[in-house]
């Protein structure tokens, strides 16, 4: 399969690469994954003609998104598409925050909430625009699936 052939998304006029990149595993929540390393698969998979790019709240409690940030920012914003995900919403831990039993020391200092109210829903996506940094990201077309 040729990853930068392209395929329309179900019945939207969204064009997709047909591979994409899941950032989960560059979050570094599995094992520590080191940010140049990190840095450097995504933009392999950008120079191998991957368009399309997954990211979550979740991944690394904003890791993943920052990290896919630092290597979009300055590609073409009709270039890709980016899917992220509604229904978290992440917390600051703070300097002297005690994490929850199950919270993963990897992540950054944030602690996900489930968040699926109306007010959560919309400020998910807000956060994961402010994690992905100052660009154009007015271009963002959201898709109802």
């Amino acid at each position: 399969m040729d990853p930068t052939g392209r395929r329309r998304l179900g019945q939207t006029d969204v064009s997709l690469s047909q591979f994409g990149l899941g950032t989960a595993p560059l979050s570094g929540f599995r094992d520590t994954i080191a940010e140049d390393v990190a840095l450097a698969s995504i933009q392999a998979a950008w120079d191998s003609g991957v368009r399309m790019f997954d990211t979550a709240p979740y991944y690394g409690y904003g890791r993943a998104g920052l990290r896919l940030a630092a290597v979009l920012r300055d590609k073409p914003r009709d270039g890709f598409v980016l899917s992220i995900k509604i229904g978290r919403v992440m917390h600051p831990l703070g300097r002297n925050g005690v994490p929850p039993l199950d919270w993963r020391t990897s992540g950054l200092r944030f602690v996900p909430e489930f968040d699926y109210s109306y007010d959560g829903v919309h400020r998910s996506p807000e956060q994961s625009m402010l994690r992905l940094g100052p660009r154009p990201w007015a271009s963002i077309r959201w898709q109802n699936l």
